[in-house]
């Protein structure tokens, strides 16, 4: 899948959990932090038409829930799942409401909502075949935990798909690759420890440890129990 479609099917997963008032207003036009304040200072004014996005936490309530997001305007929100927005339609030189994130029903009767959205088919199988095939490099296939790493993998990639900011950037399939990466280096990273902690304990109960301690580890293995057999010199002779 292209990065095209893949913005395409990002675009209507994020819909699916946002309230707008026409899907002719779904799309916007520009992207912006701020309508108004320093933000502004030099950018080219609204035109009469354009639909505008303003990425906000004004709508999301408060919410004794950590919030782990890196963004400061999510520091005491309800956990969400993408950056959060408000969008505008430019009408006779005035700003009005058109679409908002994270909203179930209308905007006069409807509340904050954030698991009423869902992922496509299409976007959910992209997903699944961007993991399965990066687990399948060279240089992860041979490892006999493969299959749980790429399950934890999946399982993040779908945790993170929709943090895609298109404001920010439109290769939505490097942004999932590098997220791919980052959890399996870290599932790898996982294993290597507790591969460690098992040959150490190993080694202390006097077992041979695995190969890849043997390997890396020039310390000798550990003899077998019992009164050590004795070697002859070269040499001698066998009594009679």
């Amino acid at each position: 899948m292209s990065n095209k479609n893949l913005l395409a099917e990002i675009a209507k997963s994020k819909n699916s959990y946002c309230w707008f008032a026409s899907p002719d207003f779904a799309t916007p036009t520009r992207y912006t932090n701020s309508l108004y304040g320093p933000h502004r200072e030099g950018c080219d004014p609204f035109q009469e038409g354009e639909i505008v996005r303003v990425y906000t936490f004004s709508h999301i309530p408060a919410s004794t829930i950590t919030n782990r997001s890196r963004d400061h305007g999510a520091r005491g929100k309800a956990p969400i799942n993408f950056p959060p927005f408000r969008q505008f339609h430019v009408r006779d030189g005035e700003l009005v409401e058109v679409g908002r994130s994270h909203w179930k029903g209308d905007l006069a009767t409807g509340h904050f909502s954030a698991d009423h959205g869902r992922l496509t088919d299409r976007l959910g199988m992209a997903l699944l075949m961007i993991s399965e095939k990066y687990t399948l490099k060279f240089n992860w296939r041979g490892y006999s935990y493969r299959d749980e790493m790429a399950g934890d993998a999946l399982a993040h990639l779908v945790k993170v798909a929709l943090r895609f900011h298109e404001a920010k950037g439109n290769n939505p399939f490097s942004f999932y690759t590098t997220t791919i990466y980052n959890e399996v280096l870290r599932h790898h990273e996982k294993e290597t420890r507790e591969r460690d902690i098992r040959d150490d304990l190993l080694f202390m109960m006097g077992k041979t440890p695995s190969i890849t301690r043997q390997l890396a580890d020039p310390k000798p293995t550990p003899g077998k129990r019992g009164r050590p057999k004795k070697i002859r010199p070269e040499g001698a002779q066998i009594a009679a």
